[in-house]
């Protein structure tokens, strides 16, 4: 699916110049008029693919290993480890998906362009790379599908996993010692009865009641 040029269905491929920033040229979301992001200024979707993009890293003290590939992060090996690893410790399962050189960043990082967050070469100076326009691409719906699918797989394997939920509210970044005391967020800490705001998209609950992807209002399945 992924490198797919059907001008119709396809997600495209890779950039393939820096002269403009390696703006996606092929499939149904390629560089041209008719399909222009409007955040955080107008531009076209980029993808830079890059093996090792720890080697750039903006926070280098929080990388263990920089000149790690990142393609070591998501093998089949590794996943499964996780998944039946950290029985009942959402907080070590997490930490492990999510670290700064776990399976969820290092796709990120990888495809580059938006997905990484990287500011577009006409935004202002101001503009700070980061997570927030990551959703431009595509392939940000599909590999955060992926993530709820291991989490869900993660739940299904032991019942202590099931509603396994421990984290904070505030992300704590400032040095390794830090985050790894804090891998998924520090205090004010947040508990199963704690708010869950919809913001209008969806009713406004509690985070236990999408603990369960066929419970609560949630009703879906992975095949």
């Amino acid at each position: 699916m992924f490198r797919d040029p059907d001008p119709q269905s396809g997600l495209g491929g890779w950039g393939v110049s820096a002269a403009d920033d390696y703006t996606v040229t092929d499939g149904a979301f390629g560089g041209d008029a008719s399909f222009v992001m409007a955040y955080p200024v107008p531009h076209s979707i980029r993808r830079h693919f890059d093996l090792y993009p720890y080697l750039k890293s903006l926070q280098p003290d929080l990388i263990p290993n920089p000149s790690m590939p990142g393609n070591v992060s998501i093998t089949p090996s590794l996943i499964r480890g996780m998944i039946h690893g950290h029985v009942g410790d959402f907080k070590g399962f997490q930490a492990a998906f999510e670290g700064f050189q776990g399976p969820h960043s290092a796709v990120h990082l990888m495809v580059g362009g938006d997905l990484a967050g990287t500011c577009p070469p006409n935004a202002p100076e101001e503009c700070k790379d980061g997570s927030k326009w990551a959703p431009n691409d595509p392939l940000f719906w599909m590999h955060h599908a992926m993530i709820d699918r291991v989490w869900s797989e993660w739940q299904s394997k032991h019942e202590a996993n099931s509603m396994s939920f421990e984290g904070g509210s505030v992300q704590r970044f400032e040095n390794i010692t830090i985050h790894e005391r804090y891998p998924n967020g520090g205090p004010p800490f947040l508990h199963l009865d704690s708010a869950l705001s919809g913001h209008g998209l969806f009713p406004d609950g509690q985070i236990a009641d999408v603990m369960n992807t066929t419970g609560g209002y949630l009703c879906y399945v992975y095949e």
